[in-house]
């Protein structure tokens, strides 16, 4: 049996690696990533549509 985990803890098929090196594996850490973002590039197209996403907004 496969267990599915939902939510936060939600793995991304790929790991995210950001420009420093660091990697965003699973839900959880692309939010806390997106919430420390300046406000110049939270805003940004790519980033609103990622938060949209995470939240289960449409």
């Amino acid at each position: 049996m496969v267990k599915r985990i939902s939510g936060w803890s939600c793995k991304f098929d790929e790991p995210i690696i950001l420009p420093d090196g660091r990697r965003l594996v699973v839900l959880r850490d692309a939010a806390n990533y997106i919430t420390k973002l300046r406000k110049k590039e939270a805003t940004a197209p790519e980033w609103q549509a990622a938060s949209i996403v995470g939240s289960g907004s449409k």
